[in-house]
């Protein structure tokens, strides 16, 4: 039951304000660590979200080529594969040790066993992966105001 002067939680906004604040702030891209765990954290809310409404979207446009290599191209079923890494944090980076991240490693395996090849693996550059999360807000922020 909602108090009268209870405000809705809204996460996708939220997450999306996060992320600009804090890039706002921090142009710093030999120490991005900070930045990419955002990103990661605020895609992962988004597509969790999405999912418990049951709206991952069928189409996602402007999204990196990148996102649909490896023969995935189910919008629906990538972005599936990228919140169930993330939830169960099937997450690498790959760069140099002293260096910023250059590259985000996701991997979804079946029923999270790890013992088992993975179902789904995707390489990204942090540039993709932002530029995915800037089409899932988009995405996200037309299926809140509908």
């Amino acid at each position: 039951m909602m108090k009268d002067n209870a405000v809705p939680f809204n996460i996708v906004d939220r997450a999306k304000k996060l992320v600009d604040q804090y890039i706002a702030k921090t142009q710093d891209e030999q120490d991005n660590k900070y930045d990419v765990t955002l990103f990661i954290m605020a895609t992962g809310s988004i597509l969790s979200y999405l999912d418990t409404l049951e709206q991952l979207p069928m189409d996602l446009p402007n999204i990196p080529s990148s996102i649909t290599s490896g023969g995935k191209n189910n919008h629906k079923e990538i972005c599936k594969h990228l919140r169930n890494a993330i939830a169960h944090s099937h997450i690498n980076v790959l760069g140099k040790e002293d260096g910023p991240i250059e590259k985000i490693n996701l991997k979804d395996y079946n029923d999270g066993d790890r013992t088992k090849p993975c179902n789904y693996e995707l390489e990204i550059s942090v540039k993709d992966f932002k530029a995915f999360f800037d089409a899932l807000y988009s995405y996200a922020n037309k299926v809140i105001k509908t």
